[in-house]
């Protein structure tokens, strides 16, 4: 799935807002855009032609195959965050626990019991 990157975002919502399409302001801290009235309104008289952006982009992933993308950034997260101030052991019983779930995903692709 793609993922914008801020080098094609910030030209673009930048472009928009000289347009007078969009507006920008602060949000908790936060430099945040929105549609302005003129903006609603190009996107409403073009809606048909817009369709839906990421829809396009979502390259037919399923809900499923977008969830475990997820559970593998929460478990990266916890591998960071035990090679960052675990101990030796605990470094090295998380890599076993990550050798152990790489061979294990691929039994699954193999339909292999695990026996």
């Amino acid at each position: 799935m793609w993922t914008p990157s801020p080098g094609s975002v910030y030209p673009a919502l930048s472009a928009l807002e000289d347009e007078g399409l969009v507006t920008f302001e602060r949000v908790e801290g936060r430099k945040t855009a929105s549609l302005t009235d003129t903006g609603r309104a190009h996107v409403e008289s073009r809606r048909a032609d817009l369709g839906a952006p990421w829809d396009d982009v979502s390259g037919g992933v399923s809900d499923e195959a977008r969830d475990l993308r997820g559970e593998i950034g929460a478990v990266m997260g916890a591998a960071r965050q035990v090679s960052h101030v675990g101990t030796s052991e605990q470094v090295t019983r998380a890599a076993q626990v990550l050798v152990e779930a790489r061979k294990a995903l691929y039994r699954i692709l193999a339909e292999d019991d695990g026996a």
